[in-house]
């Protein structure tokens, strides 16, 4: 493992052949390259797999604050891919990470070469509802720090947005929760939350590469924003995973890896027997 600067400190690569095609994968707030256990099984023997922990997640340790969170963390996703050696690569993000792999996508173009888009969006572009939400997710890192990891926990858990979970999926996901650190998960909530962040829906049209979106078909705001995305995205098509709520790679996995099969791996691409 090995660490890049302060702000990204792990990276696992899965090695497969020297053929197959590379893809970053980017987890969602509150979770960890752990998240990408079950998925990463899948294509572990079509295409090597690169994953991190993103800051304030996993086993990031926090040294310093920086309010450009999201833009400098795709240059350091840019430095670790480079050093590895991987001049072009697919990136996979899920909620959070698909702002993050968003931001990718338009800071190095020429390095990105798909782009799958899970549960994501390109930010508020209403100034107002923008400032509002910088607003709650300010508010929402003070209690983290105040009342700590385990009532974060039972809160974040019974939003509407994970409502549907099946119990193993909410049992798995909450597990990982328990695991990251409340000053880690304050710092990421203000640093590169929804608030924060500046709207990328005028990028939108620029972003020349492959584009895949996928959705869960209970997920009604996200399946409203994918629409209105892949009406501006040059190369886009959408997936509307059945029976999923947000987290289709968790609570479908196996219909959520048929969706994007054929977008991750090159045709005429043979798997490696010993992944």
């Amino acid at each position: 493992m090995l660490a890049i600067d302060e702000l990204l400190t792990r990276y696992r690569p899965r090695q497969a052949g020297q053929s197959q095609p590379v893809w970053l994968l980017l987890h969602g707030f509150t979770g960890s390259q752990a998240s990408w256990d079950n998925l990463t099984e899948r294509m572990a023997p079509w295409v090597r797999v690169v994953r991190v922990d993103l800051p304030g997640h996993g086993s990031h340790q926090i040294t310093r604050r920086d309010e450009a969170l999201i833009s400098r963390t795709a240059d350091e996703l840019e430095t670790i891919m480079q050093h590895l050696g991987y001049p072009h690569y697919g990136v996979l993000g899920y909620s959070m990470g698909g702002r993050v792999a968003l931001h990718l996508a338009r800071q190095y173009p020429q390095a990105v070469s798909r782009l799958i888009l899970e549960s994501a969006s390109p930010g508020i572009a209403d100034p107002t509802e923008r400032e509002a939400r910088r607003q709650s997710d300010a508010q929402l890192a003070q209690n983290i720090r105040e009342r700590g990891i385990l009532w974060f926990v039972d809160y974040w858990s019974s939003q509407p947005l994970f409502a549907d979970q099946p119990e193993d999926v909410r049992h798995q996901e909450n597990r990982i929760r328990r695991q990251q650190s409340p000053e880690g998960l304050a710092w990421s909530l203000k640093a590169a939350g929804a608030g924060s962040q500046q709207s990328l829906w005028p990028d939108l049209p620029r972003l020349a590469m492959p584009i895949r979106l996928v959705v869960g078909e209970r997920d009604a705001k996200y399946v409203g924003l994918a629409r209105q995305m892949v009406q501006q995205l040059p190369q886009a098509s959408l997936t509307v995973i059945p029976g999923a709520g947000h987290t289709v790679h968790l609570e479908q996995p196996e219909r959520f890896w048929q969706a994007i099969k054929d977008f991750v791996v090159i045709t005429g691409t043979t798997p490696d027997p010993h992944s």
